[in-house]
């Protein structure tokens, strides 16, 4: 039986690491670019996509043959020339860009034919072209503690403890 994601062209992605900022790239370019320096925290939960990755796209550093384009570093709190830059070319050349914005915030990313994937967005303040995007983590436990769970001795009498904001 054919898989049908196989028989899909592959998307061009135009990026290249001329574009990119003093911030971490986009996980989307570990495959082809290796793993950044938080690698080690997240090594089971990006094993397959270390090894695959390259199976779903591909990356060019001709705009002329892009699908997409792609500014390397993404967005990061307080903007991002390099994208904003980028968005420009693409719109010279008629194409999109895939913009990832890893943060809580949900500030307004200011590219209006971006395809925008974002970890802090609401129902409420998401624009057409935003999608959410899951917020990786580590295994918290393996990473942070031993491994498994030890649960507190209880006590006769019950605490109750807040974290939040009154």
């Amino acid at each position: 039986m054919i898989n049908p994601v196989e028989s899909l062209p592959h998307p061009r992605l135009f990026t290249s690491r001329k574009w990119l900022e003093p911030a971490e790239y986009v996980h989307l370019l570990w495959p082809e670019w290796g793993a950044s320096h938080r690698h080690d925290r997240y090594r089971e939960l990006f094993t397959d996509f270390l090894a695959r990755g390259t199976d779903l796209f591909t990356l060019t550093d001709d705009p002329d043959s892009a699908d997409f384009f792609l500014p390397p570093c993404g967005w990061q709190d307080g903007g991002s020339p390099q994208a904003l830059r980028m968005a420009d070319l693409a719109s010279r050349y008629g194409r999109r860009m895939l913009v990832f914005y890893n943060s809580d915030f949900e500030e307004p990313i200011p590219i209006d034919d971006a395809l925008i994937f974002r970890t802090g967005i609401t129902a409420a303040n998401a624009r057409p072209n935003e999608q959410a995007w899951p917020a990786w983590t580590c295994d918290v436990l393996r990473t942070y503690g031993t491994g498994h769970v030890e649960p507190r001795a209880k006590t006769s009498r019950p605490t109750v403890g807040y974290c939040g904001a009154l």
